[in-house]
């Protein structure tokens, strides 16, 4: 008969592609769906041109201005860090100035046994615009059933 191990050791996030890290800590969140990593920017357009004896020639030149990037969305989550569901409430709720708030976020991607970490993003300056939350709706558990969180940032660097 095989031994009862009484500490088993519990992966509350095993089940989960995408693992969340902050300021080079363990993990505090994971999500099944992230959307928005992807860069943008606005381009200018203006009319380049001359007039010689032979006729007129206009040329249109793009080139770029603004960078942005869009909004990162984590979808179908779970926390069990109080500290993380501070930091998403306090931005939405108002608690926290501008700029006293933003982090640097890790999004690392799990590979298809979720076994070791595929890919990372790492988001600069990151913080909370939009959160919602639902409860795990059971009686003895401590963690937090994220349905979205939508994170701004000023940047993101990828890891290979």
């Amino acid at each position: 008969m095989r031994p009862v191990n009484l500490i088993e050791r519990r992966d509350p996030y095993r089940n989960f592609e995408f693992i969340v890290t902050w300021d080079g800590g363990g993990p505090v969140a994971a999500c099944r769906k992230v959307s928005g990593l992807l860069p943008g920017g606005e381009t200018i357009t203006f009319r380049e041109g001359r007039d010689d004896a032979d006729g007129a020639e206009v040329i249109d030149i793009v080139r770029p201005a603004a960078r942005s990037f869009e909004p990162v969305i984590l979808e179908s989550g779970l926390t069990h860090d109080p500290t993380f569901v501070r930091w998403a409430n306090a931005r939405t709720g108002g608690d926290m100035p501008l700029g006293s708030d933003r982090r640097t976020v890790v999004i690392q991607v799990r590979d298809v046994e979720n076994a070791t970490i595929a890919r990372a993003f790492t988001l600069h300056r990151a913080w909370v615009s939009k959160f919602t939350a639902l409860s795990d709706l059971a009686g003895d558990a401590n963690e937090l059933l994220i349905e979205s969180v939508q994170i701004e940032h000023e940047g993101f660097t990828p890891k290979p």
